[in-house]
């Protein structure tokens, strides 16, 4: 294990050297639960994305994005626990980003 996240670590480094290529993601985890009521929500969302630069201010670049969504609530049928639904959701997001130099600080626009 160790290995393997020192030649991903390597291989990000590699990757930003020369800075063409570039490597970057989300990751997100949220819980909901109200209280004094059995329902509850968990949603994940996991999103790594991938650049390339074509000049010094235009790149371009995709997401692949995965989110799961889960309700429960046990109060509708007497029972603790019981899942009333479950939506696992896949996306491509293709972006361009434009980088405006002001003096010494850049803007984004994606």
């Amino acid at each position: 294990m160790k290995k393997i996240l020192l030649s991903l670590a390597a291989l990000a480094l590699a990757a930003t050297v020369k800075a063409q290529v570039w490597i970057g993601g989300e990751v997100g985890f949220t819980t909901n639960h109200t209280n004094g009521s059995d329902h509850s929500a968990i949603e994940l969302n996991i999103a790594p994305d991938i650049g390339y630069t074509l000049s010094d201010n235009c790149s371009v670049a995709f997401a692949l994005g995965y989110s799961h969504t889960s309700n429960v609530d046990g109060s509708k049928y007497g029972m603790t626990g019981m899942t009333l639904s479950n939506v696992n959701a896949f996306s491509i997001n293709p972006y361009t980003c434009y980088t405006f130099v002001i003096s010494r600080f850049s803007l984004l626009a994606v």
